[in-house]
């Protein structure tokens, strides 16, 4: 039995099919599939069943799993441990993945070099679900995401609020308006971005102002949407952030879609680091964010050398 092995299963779990566990993993799915075939030969039990709704554990593997997870923790307390400088803390972040990377990269750069002895040792996207349920879990101390009404105000700090507008082609037939309608969006091509927040809001609408777009690509990655909107495939509804070559942002009338982007931690989890990266937040300046493609990578980088674990 090998550590790769117990992230390969742990991560089929996850995912709940070979197919996303295998892109998650950066691994090719009958490379995956053998690695998972030989801990089953190793273990003499068969730990997965395939179905038409995906993969479900076998009586062996649920009984498997607990061991699994209790392995995988122990592993990877005892490496970050052995590699993390003295008198370093470790911060554990997850963000929603309807969130530009860029903007946070640029964040995290930052705050990396104002506190040398923070490590962000976790940095987990998914989908506002997806980083609540981590932090529920306790696999994340602080998670970047949509705020919700339901929100604690001791366990959650508003950052600042984004308006939605509609990204079209530099040179679309809406590209020199100040302002549109939905019913200016008849008949459109659009990229329709599954895994906003604002989805159903803006389907809603839609339906409201008896307005039918052709939807070319459903897409769960801002950086499709964009780019599919500079070749000139269709156009989108995003939030207001950064200037994308080969677009032109322009405000709506009759939308009234906006998001309020916040942390939110838990209020017994609370450490110095995570106190730290609270007050570096809400200092931060997130309006400063130009064209994000070119210095995502930029940005990324300096914030990888510090980084111990991706999950």
């Amino acid at each position: 039995m090998e550590i790769r092995q117990i992230r390969h299963f742990l991560a089929i779990h996850e995912a709940g099919n070979f197919t996303k566990a295998a892109e998650r993993l950066l691994l090719s799915q009958p490379a995956l599939s053998a690695s998972i075939r030989a801990l089953e030969e190793d273990l003499g039990v068969q730990l997965l069943e395939r179905g038409r709704r995906g993969i479900a554990l076998t009586r062996e593997g649920k009984r498997f799993l607990e061991h699994a997870q209790t392995i995988h923790d122990q592993y990877e307390s005892a490496r970050k441990d052995l590699r993390m400088p003295a008198n370093a803390e470790e911060l554990r972040l997850g963000a929603f993945q309807a969130f530009t990377i860029a903007r946070l990269a640029t964040m995290l750069k930052a705050f990396c070099a104002a506190h040398p002895n923070v490590f962000i040792g976790r940095l987990l996207e998914g989908t506002t679900a997806d980083v609540s349920r981590l932090l529920a879990q306790g696999r994340v101390d602080v998670i970047l995401t949509a705020r919700m009404p339901e929100d604690d105000p001791a366990q959650s700090l508003a950052l600042f609020e984004e308006e939605y507008v509609l990204v079209v082609p530099a040179g679309h037939r809406l590209a020199q308006r100040r302002s549109v309608r939905i019913a200016d969006l008849q008949g459109e091509r659009f990229i329709y971005r599954t895994h906003c927040e604002s989805t159903i809001p803006a389907k809603r609408v839609f339906v409201e102002r008896n307005t039918e777009v052709q939807i070319v690509c459903r897409t769960g990655q801002d950086d499709w949407a964009i780019r599919l909107v500079q070749a000139g495939m269709g156009i989108t509804i995003m939030p207001r952030y950064g200037a994308f070559a080969g677009t032109v942002h322009v405000p709506f009338e009759d939308l009234g879609i906006n998001r309020t982007i916040c942390l939110r931690w838990r209020r017994e989890a609370m450490t110095s680091a995570l106190q730290a990266f609270r007050d570096f937040a809400a200092a931060h300046d997130w309006t400063e964010v130009g064209d994000e493609r070119p210095s995502a990578g930029r940005a990324m980088s300096a914030v990888s050398d510090r980084m111990r674990d991706r999950g």
